[in-house]
């Protein structure tokens, strides 16, 4: 998610205004990354982008000892909005 949130906002910079399905479709906001060591092609999605936000703003919103708590399952050790 952070990934397509990155690309998501080069592709807007650049003036893309289509994304998801139909950009996928016109080939159009297109992003090669890398996820656990593998390459992958994928199309910038909007909602994406807004659910990334939500989590960011949910974290944010947390003591440190539920972000503790939480950091301690996840497999990456925490979280980096």
């Amino acid at each position: 998610m952070q990934q397509n949130a990155v690309a998501w906002a080069m592709h807007q910079a650049r003036g893309e205004t289509r994304f998801n399905e139909p950009a996928f479709d016109a080939g159009r906001a297109l992003d090669d990354g890398t996820l656990c060591g593998h390459p992958f092609r994928s199309v910038a999605k909007s909602f994406q982008v807004r659910v990334w936000r939500d989590l960011q703003a949910a974290w944010r919103g947390l003591d440190d000892v539920d972000r503790r708590r939480i950091a301690a399952v996840l497999p990456t050790g925490g979280f980096a909005p």
